[in-house]
C-alpha cells in the first residue's frame, strides 16, 4: 500500500474511533407508533432499525443527550436508504451555555452525511428535519471528533492564545506588539518575540 493511503487510512480510523452518540440517550417531538421506530435506534449502532416522526408527518427534530460533555466537531446522519432518499431540508444545533447554537445545516443526507462544524463542547445536539419528500426516516446518528491531523482551525497556531488590538489589555506594559496579525490585526503577547 502507498504510504499516503496508509496515513489516510489511519486518519479514517482514528476519525471513527469514537462515536460520543453510541448509547445515548434520544429524546424526539414526536414519534410514529410503531415500535419499528423508537428514537432510542437512532443511536443502537444498528442500521437495521430505525426512527421516524408521527405518521405522515415530513418535519420533526429529537435530541441527544451525549451524558456528559464531549469534544467534537462532526455530526453523521444516515437515512434508511432501501425506503428512500426522503429528507430535504435539516438543521442541527448545539447546546453551548443553556443556549442552542447553530452546528451545521444541509439538505439532503442519504445514505450517510458528514456535517463538520467548528470544534464545540456540549452535552446536547438537536436535530430538526426541516423539509422532506415523505416521512423521513434515519437509521443512525454518530458524533466524532475530528484527529488532530485533518482538524481545522481559525487561521492561529495550535496553542497560540490570540489578542487582537481591539481586545488585549495593555495596562502596565503586560502586552508586546509583534506586528500584523490575523485578519488585519497587530498581534500581542506576553513574551516579546513569541510570534
Amino acid at each position: 500500500m502507498w504510504p499516503c493511503l496508509k496515513e489516510f487510512r489511519q486518519t479514517l480510523d482514528r476519525l471513527y474511533s469514537v462515536n460520543y452518540a453510541a448509547g445515548a440517550l434520544v429524546e424526539a417531538d414526536a414519534t410514529r407508533r410503531n415500535p419499528l421506530y423508537k428514537a432510542s435506534h437512532l443511536t443502537d449502532g444498528d442500521e437495521k432499525t430505525s426512527w421516524a416522526p408521527a405518521d405522515d408527518a415530513k418535519t420533526g427534530s429529537f435530541v441527544l443527550d451525549l451524558g456528559k460533555e464531549q469534544h467534537f466537531d462532526v455530526v453523521e446522519l444516515k437515512e434508511t436508504i432501501e425506503k428512500g432518499q426522503r429528507i430535504s431540508g435539516f438543521t442541527i444545533d448545539v447546546a453551548v451555555n443553556g443556549q442552542w447554537v447553530p452546528f451545521g445545516a444541509g439538505s439532503t443526507v442519504g445514505y450517510r452525511r458528514l456535517i463538520k462544524g467548528q470544534p464545540v463542547d456540549s452535552r446536547y445536539i438537536r436535530v430538526s428535519i426541516t423539509d422532506a419528500q415523505a416521512t423521513p426516516i434515519l437509521n443512525g446518528v454518530s458524533v466524532y471528533k475530528t484527529p488532530a491531523s485533518i482538524e481545522e482551525t481559525d487561521g492561529y497556531p495550535l496553542g497560540l492564545t490570540y489578542h487582537s488590538d481591539r481586545t488585549a489589555e495593555r495596562a502596565n506594559g503586560q502586552w508586546n506588539e509583534e506586528g500584523e496579525g490575523v485578519r488585519g490585526t497587530s498581534m500581542w503577547t506576553k513574551e516579546k518575540g513569541a510570534w
